[in-house]
């Protein structure tokens, strides 16, 4: 019930239900209240543009990018033992494959993990169950069938209990006990690797952050100040994840 109760919340308060609901009320005090309808009506609007922006996209995800990008050339000079990664999201009732896969972002994360993976040789350990659903596979099975079919990697541990982050951090530790393992390369998102690291730290886990980097629009300035549907879901990311970080903070 927590998690739909979350979910509900979080499409409340991040855009773009903040800005219909904020411009709905609007229109509804337009007659009542006059100069507060029409300062919601201009700031919906001004904030609604903004964030539909890829300059303002940009800028939010990259206020998360704390942890640096690994060098390629020296990923076998660290002392770990292991790779997580965490997951993303799931392509449901994939047709063109016939079953369940990974979504784009979490094949990302795949792709970052196998790459490591062949430049260490080291264990992988993926990390996602299921967070609404409970019939099917977990989200672990899924990229575990993922690194086994596209990237040829075989016999990777699955956690698929986890539902949250710090789920993730919480499950995953019991495996590392069992494998004595102490110190991990820890593969996420960068917007989501400060609440990773965090929730992983504070169960006590010697991690290394390998973030992967969402795309960032290389387009002329111009271009960066025109509204567009990824933007804005790239600002709803970041400013999930920004809440999400502040909410561990107070909560764990």
């Amino acid at each position: 019930m927590e998690l739909f109760i979350t979910y509900f919340i979080k499409n409340i308060i991040f855009p773009p239900g903040v800005l219909l609901f904020g411009f709905a009320l609007g229109l509804f005090l337009l007659k009542r209240a006059p100069k507060t309808a029409r300062t919601l009506l201009w700031s919906t609007l001004t904030f609604g543009y903004l964030l539909s922006t890829p300059l303002v996209a940009n800028f939010l995800n990259q206020s998360l990018d704390i942890y640096p990008t690994l060098k390629p050339d020296a990923l076998a000079d660290y002392d770990a033992s292991a790779i997580v990664i965490l997951s993303a999201d799931r392509y449901r009732n994939a047709t063109e494959y016939g079953d369940d896969t990974v979504g784009r972002e979490t094949l990302v994360r795949l792709r970052y993990g196998a790459y490591i993976q062949r430049q260490t040789q080291l264990p992988i350990i993926v990390s996602g169950g299921d967070v609404f659903d409970q019939g099917g596979k977990t989200l672990a099975q899924v990229m575990a069938d993922s690194l086994s079919s596209d990237f040829n990697i075989q016999n990777v541990v699955r956690e698929g209990s986890s539902k949250t982050t710090a789920e993730n951090a919480r499950y995953t530790k019991e495996i590392l006990n069992n494998l004595a393992i102490e110190r991990i390369f820890l593969v996420t998102t960068s917007r989501h690797m400060p609440r990773a690291v965090k929730s992983f730290e504070s169960e006590g886990i010697n991690v290394i952050p390998a973030p992967t980097l969402p795309t960032q629009s290389d387009h002329a300035w111009f271009m960066q100040i025109i509204p567009a549907s990824y933007a804005l879901h790239n600002s709803r990311k970041a400013l999930h994840e920004g809440l999400g970080l502040l909410w561990y903070s107070i909560r764990h």
